[in-house]
């Protein structure tokens, strides 16, 4: 018998949100401890599931790292092209510019205010 397309749908829905939680989970952490910090442990108590069923969403520590510099480098690109369209419609002279890429930077774990006066 052939499941309904409602039920798959259902419950793919129902994986991501729980992909999601996860990595939620894994960038408070990472926020806290750095990635070096990152138990998977402590990561599935953060995200309130047991720790066997962190590897129900990811095959291993580094799958949860591949996901997450997924969603920084998707972050980053939206950022760059919110920039970029800014910059195309913009007559402002060039030192104004650099202040409207630098909270695309901020998002990123470890990056402090003091990085932008480097």
């Amino acid at each position: 018998m052939v499941k309904p397309a409602a039920t798959l749908d259902w419950r793919e829905g129902r994986r991501r949100s729980a992909r999601e939680a996860i990595l939620d989970a894994a960038w408070a952490l990472v926020g806290e401890e750095g990635l070096a910090g990152l138990s998977l442990r402590d990561l599935a108590r953060r995200a309130g599931i047991s720790t066997p069923t962190v590897y129900a969403y990811f095959d291993s520590k580094g799958a949860i790292y591949d996901a997450m510099f997924g969603q920084a480098a998707a972050r980053f690109a939206e950022e760059m092209a919110a920039a970029t369209r800014a910059v195309r419609r913009c007559t402002l002279p060039l030192r104004v510019l650099p202040p409207r890429f630098l909270p695309a930077l901020s998002w990123f774990p470890g990056h402090t205010p003091a990085h932008d006066a480097r």
